[in-house]
């Protein structure tokens, strides 16, 4: 996914956070991620994956990660406070 690709998928006003399927559009996640933090440094990022083993590739691309088998309380722990942040 190109650079002019990727910031035209989040236009407009810029959400606080943003959660991203690790196979979206077949692109790998954690290139999107980079390219959205060139383009949005303040953007929060969370990562899913049925693979726990891209906890670490997500962390190096600057994003959270939650596994898609998480419950619901592992869900809301990542994510409270993330929100919180400025």
């Amino acid at each position: 996914m190109k650079k002019a690709q990727t910031t035209h998928i989040v236009k407009g006003p810029v959400a606080d956070l943003l959660l991203l399927d690790w196979r979206l559009y077949g692109s790998p996640a954690a290139e999107t991620c980079r390219l959205l933090r060139k383009a949005y440094p303040h953007l929060k990022m969370v990562l899913f994956s049925l693979d726990a083993g891209d906890a670490a590739a997500a962390k190096e691309a600057g994003a959270s990660f939650i596994h898609k088998g998480a419950c619901p309380d592992e869900l809301i722990a990542t994510l409270t406070p993330l929100l919180r942040k400025e």
